[in-house]
């Protein structure tokens, strides 16, 4: 992974190097590379012992991830982040604040959380988040979930993402598609399978039409809503199919 910072240093190169007791400083267009073909771009390093400071930000690349921040903090198994974006084939990671935790391959962010995977066409926002690059699991506070494929939106107090095309949200849930509302406290919404689930009591609106139940499901095809099952106690039950 591209934030494993703290790993031998085998190549440094800058304007100037200073050298102290306590720390090696160096100035002016930095590069560092590690023996895992990592390199690190910065105006200015210092490192002391097992940490390494970016004040000034960095740039760091390796293969086809690459990673900048205005500033950077390594040390033993954590890297912070302030003001970041990764960027790794079709997915892209932005957010204000990150600690991105090297053992457990996984990150924890603050603020202004953005997620895009242009393969799967799923954009993610939220306030506070934690992912696992191992599991591809992870969870948002306030979070919102965008699916362009489906052109389908869910917000949620907590959402928890597992997988590429799994997402599932919980408290206060709204999930919006083209003229179709459903609020619930709890979504289960299947991406690649084109299927939604609410539970429990779960109101869905749509063209004029007001269902609730315990239980609904709904069907979504080339971005269209093809059907609704709601299971009950039941109020106003019918089957509704996109034009």
């Amino acid at each position: 992974m591209v934030l494993a910072m703290i790993l031998a240093i085998n190549k440094m190169k800058a304007d100037s190097i200073i050298y102290s007791k306590n720390a090696i400083k160096l100035l002016g267009n930095v590069k560092l590379c590690t023996e895992d073909t990592m390199t690190i771009n910065c105006p200015e390093a210092v490192i002391k012992g097992d940490t390494i400071i970016f004040a000034k930000g960095f740039f760091v690349q390796k293969g086809k991830t690459k990673c900048k921040s205005k500033f950077a903090k390594c040390s033993g198994n954590i890297t912070e982040l302030n003001d970041f974006e990764i960027v790794s084939e079709n997915i892209k990671i932005k957010a204000k604040y990150g600690i991105y935790y090297r053992k457990e391959n996984a990150f924890k962010f603050t603020e202004n959380i953005c997620y895009q995977d242009t393969l799967n066409r799923i954009r993610i926002e939220g306030d506070t988040g934690f992912y696992s690059l191992k599991t591809k699991s992870g969870w948002i506070k306030n979070g919102t979930f965008f699916s362009e494929i489906d052109s389908a939106y869910l917000s949620s107090n907590i959402l928890k993402i597992k997988g590429d095309t799994l997402a599932i949200g919980t408290g206060n849930c709204i999930f919006k598609q083209g003229s179709y509302v459903c609020k619930s406290e709890t979504v289960f919404y299947f991406q690649k399978k084109g299927i939604s689930i609410f539970s429990p009591q779960s109101v869905f609106y749509g063209k004029g039409d007001s269902l609730c139940g315990r239980k609904l499901t709904v069907w979504l095809k080339d971005g269209k809503i093809q059907k609704v099952e709601i299971k009950g106690p039941v109020e106003g039950v019918k089957w509704i199919t996109s034009k």
